[in-house]
């Protein structure tokens, strides 16, 4: 039977408006609905990328393969952006295995490999003796002579075999590595790195320094008002890449611990205040900010002697520093642990 038209003018009509757009109080929440949309449809293709790429490996009519090892290697990478640093350290292994005894690019990817492997260690509580014997191949081959790649992969292993001793409480070891790495690399701009890191490691257990300024707000803001909390002090700047880059994890890790006593503080080395108001509200930052307008010459910044941004101190309860410059997955796993611990008496 046909049907009539008004009837199906009132069923489009019915469709049109089930399909109508949700409404929304602001841009800010626009931007924090679809933002976490679009997260989570990332998350869903990156997972699908490395069930694809595991299917691929692991078929047997694939074993003379000339990618597999580089395959490897891309599935190790992945599983770290997927934060499962178990499957990480799987997929780095057997990369490192099938790229062994290759030409120069294979023996970089391998090496990209070593440092997953060694990063995966880490995050997974393995003892250090194991992530030195992944990482010291990759430290021990970085030469200037050898390009940019090298010893940015030299820098990078050492930064992660470094963290994994402090955290061992093996605070000695790291510093005398670094000083190692120092006097091997001739050069001014490697050695004041190195001289930093070994400052950031000699910093870990000390109070941080203490100041007094006002908030965004006009109300007054120091270390003080913060005892007992977890606390990450964070200096950034709305038109600093990286710092946008990591905001995400800052702000997931808040959301997760701040009912458990994580606070952020945040030091803006910013000159225009209504852009970081407005950047503050479009991008759910509730905790309190630190704004004198004097960009690098913030007085806070200046006080502890920030070079580059972001540059971040995470303190216990106790007030003491933990960590320097932790970023991503480690920051959500160095937060969750101080949260669960009760303040010294």
């Amino acid at each position: 039977m046909t049907k009539h038209p008004f009837i199906v003018s009132l069923a489009l009509t019915a469709a049109v408006f089930a399909q109508a757009p949700k409404t929304y109080g602001s841009l800010a929440d626009i931007n924090k609905a679809f933002d976490a949309e679009a997260t989570a449809a990332a998350k869903k293709v990156t997972a699908g990328r490395l069930a694809a790429i595991e299917a691929y490996v692991g078929n047997a009519k694939n074993a003379a393969a000339k990618d597999l090892g580089e395959a490897r290697l891309r599935a190790a990478e992945i599983a770290m952006e997927l934060e499962k640093p178990e499957v990480a350290k799987g997929h780095a292994e057997k990369a490192i295995a099938a790229l062994k005894g290759g030409d120069g690019k294979q023996e970089d990817l391998a090496n990209d490999a070593r440092l997953i492997l060694g990063q995966a260690l880490t995050q997974t509580g393995a003892p250090v003796a194991k992530v030195s014997e992944a990482l010291k191949p990759i430290i021990d081959a970085a030469d200037m002579t050898k390009g940019q790649k090298s010893v940015m992969g030299g820098i990078e292993a050492m930064q992660a075999l470094s963290e994994a001793m402090v955290d061992a409480g093996d605070a000695a070891g790291a510093l005398k590595a670094w000083e190692e790495w120092h006097d091997r690399m001739a050069h001014p701009q490697l050695q004041q790195m190195a001289k930093s890191e070994m400052e950031n490691i000699k910093a870990v257990g000390t109070a941080p320094l203490a100041f007094n300024v006002k908030d965004t707000a006009g109300k007054d803001l120091s270390l003080e008002q913060y005892k007992g909390k977890v606390v990450l002090i964070d200096f950034w700047a709305t038109w600093c890449g990286p710092c946008k880059a990591e905001l995400p994890n800052v702000i997931e890790t808040y959301k997760k611990w701040n009912a458990s006593g994580f606070e952020v503080l945040g030091i803006s080395l910013d000159q225009d205040k209504d852009a970081l108001d407005a950047f503050l509200k479009s991008n759910d930052m509730p905790w309190r900010q630190h704004f004198d307008g004097k960009g690098w010459e913030n007085e806070i910044a200046q006080l502890y002697g920030v070079r580059s941004i972001p540059a971040t101190y995470l303190l216990d309860r106790d007030g003491k520093i933990v960590k320097m410059n932790v970023r991503g997955e480690a920051l959500k796993k160095a937060v969750a642990k101080l949260c669960a611990l009760a303040p010294k008496k």
